[in-house]
């Protein structure tokens, strides 16, 4: 039964780790996109992925279809989140679009591991001296639908 199942998945049914050298599919899909750029209009779009190989989260460019782990260089990750960063301390929430309908991500706070946005409210104070705040401004943002991989063959399954 393993035969069968490598011959559309790389991952392992119960952990997600690759179930062999993946040097040379990682290879192909990089120089893939090294041919195909994203929009400008996504330049500013990143999303924190867990990798299912080595097991780090890390803040990546956002891709319709890859993202590469930072640590291993490997596409096996998983799409936590994913956010549009507009300005210092500013972030947009934006829908993944393969996720299910109305579910939205979190945008990320100081550091990678996760956690909520928070929406502080202006200054304010009952002793008269104004406190000084930070304020995370979190808007949906929908993006398309993505496209279907062309190193994908009509049987392949899983998060690449």
């Amino acid at each position: 039964c393993h035969s069968d199942y490598v011959k559309t998945s790389y991952q392992c049914p119960t952990c997600w780790k690759a179930l062999g050298d993946m040097t040379a599919y990682y290879a192909k899909i990089d120089s893939l996109l090294a041919e195909q750029k994203m929009p400008p209009e996504y330049a500013n779009i990143f999303s924190i992925v867990l990798c299912n190989d080595c097991e780090i989260k890390s803040e990546v460019p956002y891709h319709f279809l890859y993202h590469k782990c930072h640590k291993c260089s490997g596409y096996n990750t998983k799409v936590l989140e994913t956010f549009k960063r507009v300005s210092e301390g500013q972030v947009q929430v934006v829908e993944n679009a393969t996720a299910a309908a109305g579910a939205v991500g979190t945008a990320p706070e100081n550091n990678i591991s996760g956690g909520g946005a928070s929406s502080a409210g202006g200054p304010s104070s009952s002793s008269g001296v104004a406190a000084t705040t930070t304020t995370t401004t979190v808007t949906p943002v929908h993006l398309p639908e993505a496209p279907r991989s062309p190193l994908l063959d009509g049987n392949a399954t899983g998060d690449m």
